[in-house]
């Protein structure tokens, strides 16, 4: 991805607060120090303040970040969140010029160590990029090789795959999107996206287009999910918590805290309330926790 590495760099003096809750994507994320608070603890202190606490959340972990701001809301509802969703590079950016109290991040497990937030980046959860098509299409799995060939523009119908008679729409994200990146690297390789793909903004868009048009194909973050759409198995492997923990699944990547020394206090109790038991509840409900 143009410009992430650069953005990892400069933020590098910042402190990474989140924790690590056990292992990496196997294979793919560089090694970590172990959890700064016990996974059998709770960390939350709750306040009788107002605060504020300002959280960039890059697409793919917003609906976490939704569901630990209002699991802590019931805790601390004197505590305001301000939640701007955007893309990773751009929340290290928020975060960097102080428009941020904290960012919630991907990254792509092909970043260098020394570039992924700073010595000692720890992984607060496990997501995957999962393809995604309209149920009626009539595809369950393909290879990762049929996958680049239908993004690079070589199959135009379904029924070329054995699926319906409906001509193949690609989807794609923006071209500083953690996810397109992360697609790119480990399906196309050196082989370029059709010319003719659509570029939706993001994964919520992404669903909504699938699920009104037969012949779509996109990739979303998989907490985005729902019923509306099939999710395509990559030579047989799905974005099940297991095979993202375990690496048999190729596009999984680590979501990970970032905040400055001087954030307000009461984000830092936030954080360590997603660190604990009750953090770890919600993080399972739609993503993995590193095993």
């Amino acid at each position: 991805m143009n410009g992430l590495s650069h953005l990892w760099a400069r933020s590098a003096r910042f402190l990474v607060l989140a924790t690590i809750l056990a292992g990496l994507i196997g294979g793919g994320c560089q090694g970590v120090s172990g959890p700064l608070v016990g996974l059998g603890e709770e960390a939350a202190e709750v306040t009788d303040e107002p605060a504020l606490v300002r959280v960039a959340a890059c697409w793919a972990s917003l609906p976490l970040v939704s569901e630990l701001v209002a699991e802590y809301g019931r805790l601390s509802p004197r505590t305001s969140f301000d939640v701007v969703p955007v893309g990773s590079a751009v929340a290290q950016d928020l975060l960097a010029t102080g428009q941020a109290d904290v960012a919630v991040v991907g990254v792509d497990p092909a970043t260098p160590a020394d570039e992924g937030g700073g010595p000692g980046a720890e992984v607060l959860a496990l997501d995957a990029v999962a393809v995604v098509v309209h149920p009626s299409v009539g595809i369950h799995t393909l290879s990762a090789g049929q996958l680049a060939a239908l993004y690079a523009g070589e199959y135009l119908r379904w029924d070329e795959l054995g699926g319906a008679d409906e001509a193949v729409e690609v989807l794609v994200h923006t071209p500083e999107s953690l996810g397109r990146a992360v697609f790119e690297r480990v399906i196309m390789g050196d082989t370029g996206v059709s010319s003719f793909a659509i570029i939706v903004p993001h994964d919520r868009a992404v669903i909504e287009y699938v699920a009104e048009h037969p012949g779509a194909i996109g990739y979303v973050s998989n907490a985005y999910v729902d019923d509306r759409v099939r999710v395509v198995a990559i030579d047989e492997h799905r974005p099940t918590a297991a095979e993202i923990r375990s690496g048999r699944y190729p596009l999984g990547y680590p979501l990970v805290f970032l905040t400055t020394p001087d954030a307000p206090r009461e984000a830092q109790r936030w954080i360590n309330h997603a660190r604990g038991n009750r953090g770890r509840h919600v993080i399972e409900r739609r993503y993995s926790l590193p095993g």
